[in-house]
């Protein structure tokens, strides 16, 4: 009889372990995703997008660059350099005046405004242009306005404007951006017109002459050797105390032996552009019959 109970206790453990087994697999797999059925589509992950900050600030417009005259400029930079570099230095604005020069310096063209000041005052503006070739057309005494960024007060009172850009010009007189004989097809001009041509645009007498062989009609003004070889000054009939030149450098100098200064001649050479002193040489230079 022992025996026969003790059986029957040990059977019972038995199934009571086998059912609490069953118990805790059945939780388990009721926790797991369910398994798609064969062949059918994978469920798509959505993104949740965050949510949009309000306290983010809100995107400012870029101010309009300040408007100033060249004249206004070059004096607060002259009356106190310390609070001309605070009102204006590394600020990009425009400026306004009228064109004094536009020349070439070796690092690129500019414009330079005129100064009301008086004649031997160096003190300029200077804007180095971006883009030359948009600053063809403009002209000596013409009223422009550009845009850049203020570098500050440099050598000889000049506060350069880099970066810069032409953003309005006043209308030439009619006529004016014809007046030069130069722009049509002939290849003579004179020395008068040819100097005239690069003083009042240096952009546009490099596009009209530089590098050109052109005939060149003018008065003698000198007939020197200048130790590289002879050459004839070709005079500009203005101010006595302009130095501006046509400087024929001659291929042959047994054809000036016989001219003297005052003659009216005929060069004819390759057009170099205008250097220091506003002189423009002409190289392998010959008098024409």
């Amino acid at each position: 009889m022992k025996k026969w109970l003790k059986g029957c206790g040990l059977a019972a453990l038995v199934i009571v372990v086998i059912l609490v087994g069953a118990a805790v697999l059945v939780a388990v797999r009721s926790d797991r995703a369910p398994e798609p059925a064969a062949g059918a589509p994978a469920p798509q992950a959505t993104a949740t997008s965050a949510p949009a900050n309000a306290d983010a600030p809100a995107a400012t417009a870029t101010p309009e660059p300040e408007t100033v005259t060249a004249q206004q400029l070059l004096q607060d930079f002259r009356d106190n350099e310390i609070r001309g570099d605070q009102l204006h230095k590394d600020q990009v604005k425009y400026v306004t005046g009228p064109i004094d020069d536009i020349r070439d310096d070796g690092r690129g063209y500019y414009i330079d405004f005129s100064s009301e000041s008086p004649d031997w005052d160096f003190g300029s503006v200077r804007c180095r242009l971006r883009e030359p070739a948009a600053a063809a057309a403009l002209r000596a005494g013409q009223a422009v306005t550009v845009l850049g960024r203020i570098a500050g007060l440099g050598l000889f009172d000049t506060v350069e404007i880099e970066d810069c850009a032409v953003t309005w010009a006043e209308d030439l007189p009619d006529g004016a951006e014809s007046a030069s004989p130069a722009t049509d097809a002939s290849d003579t001009v004179t020395a008068q017109q040819l100097l005239q041509d690069f003083r009042d645009n240096e952009i546009r007498g490099d596009q009209l002459h530089k590098d050109q062989v052109k005939t060149v009609t003018g008065r003698v003004d000198d007939i020197r050797d200048a130790g590289s070889g002879y050459y004839i000054d070709l005079g500009y009939e203005g101010d006595e105390w302009d130095f501006g030149q046509v400087h024929c450098q001659l291929r042959d100098p047994e054809q000036a032996v016989a001219l003297r200064t005052g003659d009216v001649v005929a060069v004819r050479g390759r057009i170099a552009g205008l250097g220091l002193m506003d002189v423009i040489t002409i190289e392998d230079c010959a008098v024409e019959p």
